[in-house]
């Protein structure tokens, strides 16, 4: 039986008439992957929008806060499981 594909620990969310770029990382811990996946998305959206990143919780917080020099993002924010966008992602987040 074919493994189930698990979803992407990192997903932009764009909030209409905003010029605000929200990047969601989930999980505790931050591959090699999700790091370069997130700098393309700062290369991607850096120049026209301020970007804030969403966690789920205080360890991905703290990753991204030493990994991540802050004059690149505007905050990040911590969301509970409740308030997630994307379905089924917190299920696989570590």
């Amino acid at each position: 039986m074919p493994k189930k594909k698990k979803p992407d620990q990192v997903f932009i969310v764009e909030p209409e008439r905003t010029n605000t770029v929200k990047i969601h990382v989930t999980g505790d811990m931050m591959p090699n992957a999700v790091f370069l996946k997130i700098l393309e998305h700062l290369k991607t959206y850096r120049a026209e929008n301020t970007i804030a990143f969403v966690v789920y919780n205080i360890n991905m917080m703290r990753l991204i806060g030493e990994s991540i020099p802050s004059e690149y993002y505007n905050h990040i924010e911590i969301s509970g499981p409740g308030a997630h966008p994307q379905e089924g992602a917190l299920e696989h987040a570590g």
